[in-house]
């Protein structure tokens, strides 16, 4: 089985894929992004490039096991709930600043950001595919293909936090609100964690326990 790594430590997660998959830690440290695509104005990056037999996966991952309190903004879509943005978007507005300042929530609702890293890496891979670069090369053939684009978030999550906030309903709401945006890619989009992964999936991950 491949194996990609993220995170580090008691969050450290592992995905295994299928030997003969093609599996790529897009964001990796040195890599393409790092080197080229990161210094186009901060562009976004998911974690995980994969191709499944008949489709691609694009895999993000995060792991809030320990950090609920911190990241409880970034499952949240509504802006009121953020405090100070909208009494500073009020004193901006008040002091006509609005053409030169632009006021936003700087942990950003959790689908917006996977629907922009997915963006930014639809760029990445065509200019890698522009490119030639060899790590890419299968990932350029199934742009070129046409394979569909499978979209995943990976969402850990303490356990106690998934039962208390019904983890699946959640999921749906992120998932359609991402799915939404990725119109223009026709892309398909799925929120996990350890406890929804199906049972027929390919690829495991490994580490996500306490």
């Amino acid at each position: 089985m491949k194996q990609l790594t993220e995170g580090s430590g008691v969050n450290k997660l592992v995905f295994e894929f299928p030997d003969e998959w093609a599996a790529l830690k897009y964001d990796q440290d040195g890599g393409f992004y790092k080197q080229f695509v990161d210094k186009c104005q901060s562009t976004k990056a998911i974690d995980f490039l994969v191709l499944e037999n008949n489709r691609q996966l694009w895999i993000e991952v995060k792991n809030f096991r320990g950090d609920a309190e911190t990241n409880e903004l970034r499952l949240d879509p509504n802006v009121r709930n953020v405090p100070g943005l909208s009494e500073t978007k009020k004193f901006v507005k008040a002091n006509n600043w609005k053409d030169h300042i632009l006021v936003l929530r700087s942990k950003t609702f959790i689908a917006d950001e996977i629907a922009q890293k997915v963006r930014d890496t639809c760029a990445g891979v065509l200019g890698a595919t522009l490119r030639d670069v060899p790590e890419f090369q299968s990932f350029s053939i199934a742009l070129q293909n046409k394979l569909p684009v499978h979209v995943i978030l990976f969402l850990q999550q303490d356990e106690e936090r998934d039962q208390a906030i019904d983890f699946r309903r959640m999921a749906q709401r992120i998932a359609d609100k991402i799915r939404q945006q990725l119109g223009f890619m026709n892309a398909t989009v799925e929120v996990i964690n350890q406890y929804t992964l199906s049972e027929h999936a390919q690829w495991r991950v490994l580490g996500s326990n306490p």
